[in-house]
């Protein structure tokens, strides 16, 4: 079996497993696809994990840190706005780290914060 064939099935049986656990926990889907989907785009293996992981929780955390500053302020849309552009201007600097350097994870994070679904 060629290498393509193995990780296209690979997938597959993650997924599928990955939606019939979280049906009977009664947690939505999203969250596993995207991680799934950042592991792959930062380049897979043990150094994909780590990456897409640490970016993962560090936007988690940003978004988190937005909310909570955004409520403390007084939830004004305008000073909401601020704060979530001063946590994308920081998400943006933390990838100087390596261990930080997937953006696109951490910028993709917030969503799995979101009170709303996708």
């Amino acid at each position: 079996m060629n290498p393509l064939m193995a990780q296209a099935i690979s997938i597959g049986i993650v997924l599928a497993v990955w939606d019939l656990v979280s049906g009977m926990v009664h947690l939505s889907i999203y969250p596993g696809v995207i991680a799934l989907g950042c592991f792959y785009a930062s380049g897979g293996k043990t150094e994909g994990l780590v990456k897409s992981l640490a970016a993962l929780l560090s936007g988690v955390c940003w978004a988190l840190a937005a909310t909570q500053l955004g409520a403390i302020l007084g939830g004004n849309q305008v000073l909401n706005a601020l704060v979530v552009g001063l946590a994308g201007v920081v998400i943006v600097f933390q990838s100087r780290f390596p261990v930080l350097s997937f953006m696109a994870g951490a910028i993709t994070a917030p969503v799995l914060c979101s009170p709303s679904p996708i």
